[in-house]
């Protein structure tokens, strides 16, 4: 199966090295890394220009559009690769995979539950974890159903995404994964959390020593880019 991942970065320049570190050690299988660095001041983009040989895709932004335009920016350029790619990987960059092959298992327990399935590995250090709403046993994986799955690390077959771009300057109280999840939802695409699929989401470390960046990034999410 062909896999794309793409990943916004922001600042946390440890964090991303952590993150891009784990994958390529414990994906379980080949991938094409498109990347978008929103506009970091840490050494972040001077970072992933060394890295250029590793990571597929590079694009640089002078400023923060948001996670909706940048994420656009990545999947339009997927897209141009036609059928290329099966499934779609969002990877946050403050991810550490806790599982061996943890994506070739995120594959197949999507292929194992039906078409159009979006999965996620359960994520550890949520402040907020969505609560399930049913659980189904489908050979060897546990699925908890979520109404909504974040961005931290989420595997969409490449066919839920054809029709599909995040609206820019829509509502303002609707981020990046309700975006996401209200189109699912629409076209009966379920969506679920794999259990023993474990990643570990960073929350910890991000309040204690990025508490400027995050604040910061409170306040700009409610602002419509380019005005």
């Amino acid at each position: 199966m062909k896999l794309a991942v793409y990943t916004l970065t922001r600042d946390r320049l440890a964090d991303t090295k952590k993150a891009f570190a784990g994958l390529r050690e414990m994906a379980g299988v080949e991938f094409d890394h498109f990347v978008l660095d929103n506009g970091s001041t840490d050494g972040t983009s001077e970072w992933l220009a060394k890295e250029k040989g590793k990571i597929y895709s590079i694009h640089y932004s002078y400023d923060n559009k948001g996670q909706c335009i940048a994420s656009n920016i990545l999947l339009d350029e997927i897209k141009d690769h036609g059928s290329k790619y099966d499934f779609i990987l969002r990877y946050d960059n403050d991810i550490i995979p806790q599982s061996p092959s943890f994506v070739k298992s995120l594959i197949e327990a999507s292929k194992a539950l039906g078409p159009n399935s979006v999965v996620s590995p359960t994520i550890e250090g949520l402040l907020n974890p969505p609560e399930a709403f049913g659980e189904k046993k489908v050979g060897a994986f546990t699925f908890g159903f979520v109404e909504i799955l974040g961005g931290a690390c989420r595997l969409m077959p490449a066919a839920t995404l054809k029709d599909f771009r995040f609206t820019e300057h829509g509502n303002l109280s609707l981020g990046e994964a309700a975006k996401f999840a209200d189109h699912c939802q629409r076209n009966n695409f379920p969506m679920a959390y794999v259990k023993g699929i474990k990643v570990l989401h960073d929350t910890a470390a991000h309040v204690k020593d990025n508490a400027e960046y995050f604040q910061r990034r409170k306040i700009e999410e409610y602002i419509p880019y380019g005005l």
